[in-house]
């Protein structure tokens, strides 16, 4: 934790925020049936600095990328979980680089959190409908909207959100069709977009709650 501190070099901070994002308070055991137990002093620690506004950005990202991890665990701490879901929310502001309020994104969908009123949704929403975001982003916005756990939060009108990804397909299809026919090689990047708004509705919300 102190060689986060500024008085050391930008790479040494970055490398000792990687390391914090693996810490563990307990290991998993050999057989690995429990997942490890998430350090939630560490874990606050990593949100206090991706929060920093005079934090390095690659620090920050470093923070997040632990905060992730530990949300794919399991977050058990119910405030703690509420303080990475504002944390997710505030990263994916357009106030932040591209490559942050990705993270943010895919933050969103490592946690799985709904939230109270329905915010996670709503902001992943506003990044699919907003046609002056990057088309990447709006698919991994997608793909974190059918991340999300609506079973154990808010329920929310499910039509709007199947006209978006409608329209974010037609927008792709349209956007990144290769210039010289329809070769395989220059479909690539299509397919990884359609891929993100694809699991929405094979394996995300939309299926099982109608």
């Amino acid at each position: 934790i102190r060689l986060v501190g500024p008085e050391y070099h930008p790479f040494v901070r970055v490398n000792a925020m990687l390391v914090l994002a693996e810490l563990n308070e307990k290991e998993a055991p050999t057989d690995n049936k429990e997942p490890p137990k998430v350090d939630i002093d560490t874990l606050k620690f990593m949100i206090k600095a991706a929060e920093d506004p005079m934090q390095l950005d690659a620090v920050k990202a470093a923070a997040l990328m632990g905060i992730d991890r530990n949300a794919r665990i399991g977050i058990k701490d119910d405030r703690v979980a509420a303080d990475v879901l504002k944390l997710s929310l505030e990263m994916i502001k357009p106030s932040h680089h591209e490559w942050l309020r990705r993270r943010g994104v895919m933050l969103m969908a490592a946690l799985g959190l709904v939230g109270k009123d329905a915010e996670a949704p709503k902001a992943l929403q506003q990044l699919i409908a907003n046609p002056k975001e990057a088309l990447a982003m709006r698919c991994a916005a997608a793909r974190a909207f059918g991340s999300l756990d609506f079973a154990a939060g808010p329920r929310i009108p499910f039509t709007p959100a199947i006209l978006q990804m409608a329209h974010l397909t037609v927008e792709v299809l349209d956007k990144t069709k290769p210039k010289t026919g329809w070769n395989p090689q220059e479909m690539f990047p299509t397919e990884a977009l359609l891929r993100d708004i694809e699991l929405v509705f094979v394996a995300g919300p939309i299926r099982p709650l109608g």
